[in-house]
């Protein structure tokens, strides 16, 4: 019994340190934040971690978007063409519904450091896979997870890190 309490000691002993020396760096831990606005698609928050191009790419994001220039003639609405505007009209909509309940549905982000380089005046260029799971629980068998590289490359400001560029690319499932 005494031997058992001994390993048990020792094992948790050893995670703990494992996780002391092998903590994520400030640098890598922006990078989740503003990962993490994106997909959930919180631009002002992105934003907040972003700096130079990439700040200027969600500036663009949040502007509204310009309105519609009004009808030149009005159309009869059971025309060929009435029916096909209202037709687009209600693509819209749904499209903007399923995105919001992806968004939504969202149930786990995951990220895979792959590497991670120190580059030359306070910068520090990642690559890491991000999944993202929704839908049903593992135990029901349930879920989709969609899995996308990204290279980033972070500036420190200050005591701070930010997002200078960002690609992302889809990988397969």
């Amino acid at each position: 019994m005494k031997t058992l309490l001994i390993t048990i000691a020792l094992a948790t002993g050893g995670y703990f340190a494992y996780q002391y020396f092998n903590a994520p760096s400030p640098a890598y831990l922006a990078y989740q934040q503003f990962a993490e606005a994106m997909t959930k698609e919180n631009f002002p928050g992105a934003k907040a971690l972003a700096t130079g191009p990439k700040k200027a790419e969600i500036d663009e994001l949040l502007k509204p978007p310009p309105p519609e220039p009004a009808p030149k003639v009005a159309v009869d609405p059971n025309s060929i063409v009435g029916l096909w505007q209202a037709s687009m009209e209600e693509a819209k909509r749904e499209t903007h519904r399923l995105k919001d309940e992806f968004i939504r549905n969202i149930r786990e982000i995951d990220y895979e450091l792959e590497s991670e380089a120190e580059g030359a005046q306070n910068r520090v260029l990642l690559t890491v896979v991000q999944t993202v799971r929704h839908g049903g629980t593992a135990a029901s068998g349930g879920g989709l997870a969609y899995k996308f590289r990204h290279k980033v490359e972070l500036v420190q400001e200050g005591e701070s890190w930010k997002v200078y560029s960002f690609s992302e690319t889809p990988l397969p499932h």
